[in-house]
């Protein structure tokens, strides 16, 4: 649980380091009906990262790494891309191309763990839903603006 925890808190500092956001250019953005406030961003974020950790935790105690953290370990540096690519880059399409990487990363993953563990299927599943919802968002984003 405290590598878990850990690579956890890693990939949000990391997250946080590229999410310097010029607040008169996103604000300026067209956003669409759906996107959620600051806060319920904070809170859809914590559940994954929630959901993360306890995959995370479950892979370590049942020993299987391979290929499973090196897919998690992309998923997180994709994150870290996404939010450089759009905030620091101010590139909505760039973005766009990235959390569909990540959404294709998600699915893999929740595919294998489908097939192998229905714990770590249903765990990682709101992951994945998330990581489909910023992909939908980000097109839609992309396209407005």
């Amino acid at each position: 649980m405290t590598a878990a925890l850990g690579c956890i808190l890693v990939m949000a500092v990391a997250g946080e380091i590229c999410l310097k956001i010029d607040v008169k250019w996103y604000s300026a953005l067209v956003k669409p009906v759906f996107m959620p406030s600051a806060f319920g961003f904070s809170v859809l974020v914590t559940l994954v990262y929630a959901c993360c950790a306890a995959v995370i935790t479950r892979l370590v105690v049942k020993k299987k790494f391979f290929p499973y953290m090196a897919a998690l370990a992309l998923s997180g540096e994709l994150a870290a891309l996404y939010l450089s690519t759009v905030f620091r880059m101010k590139s909505l399409y760039g973005g766009a191309v990235v959390i569909l990487l990540l959404f294709a990363v998600s699915f893999f993953l929740e595919v294998r763990f489908a097939a192998e563990d229905r714990v770590l299927a249903v765990s990682y599943f709101p992951v994945l839903v998330f990581n489909g919802f910023c992909l939908v968002l980000s097109f839609v984003l992309a396209l407005s603006n």
